[in-house]
């Protein structure tokens, strides 16, 4: 059966959680540098530049390397999806990749508050019956273009 076309209301609700996308992904770019201090901190333990003041006891071993690890990883996270975000929006604008979509609405459900609110506004429109027919249906403008 034929696809019916995507109501205005929920065309414009699309493109603005595409635009809320980007900066939601620019934002996470910037603040996800912010784990860099923790790496900082831990390499500057591990280098033994961290030396405590009149002749106290070291930190052990392990603090900077958890410090290291953890500020990392929490880099490396946030950098990926706000990198994930920004492709969100894209796909968002093109009505491809409904799931994958659909799933990084979920991943940002776990970024407060922000986030969890994007990622819930998105979850609820992508979750509409006529949306998710939309990402289905092939688009000429897209088709044309590649």
């Amino acid at each position: 059966p034929p696809v019916p076309p995507l109501p205005p209301t929920d065309a414009r609700h699309l493109k603005a959680l595409a635009t809320a996308h980007v900066f939601a992904g620019v934002a996470g770019l910037i603040l996800g540098l912010l784990p860099l201090a923790l790496v900082a901190i831990g390499g500057a333990a591990i280098g033994g530049h961290l030396t405590p003041p009149d002749g106290e006891a070291a930190p052990p071993a392990y603090f900077g390397w958890l410090f290291f690890g953890v500020g990392l990883f929490t880099f490396l996270g946030a950098q990926a999806l706000a990198v994930l975000t920004l492709l969100t929006s894209r796909l968002l604008q093109r009505r491809e990749r409904h799931k994958f979509c659909f799933l990084v609405a979920c991943l940002l459900c776990t970024c407060l508050p922000f986030g969890t609110l994007l990622g819930i506004l998105s979850l609820k429109v992508l979750c509409r019956p006529v949306v998710r027919a939309a990402f289905n249906e092939p688009r000429p403008d897209v088709a044309n273009a590649t």
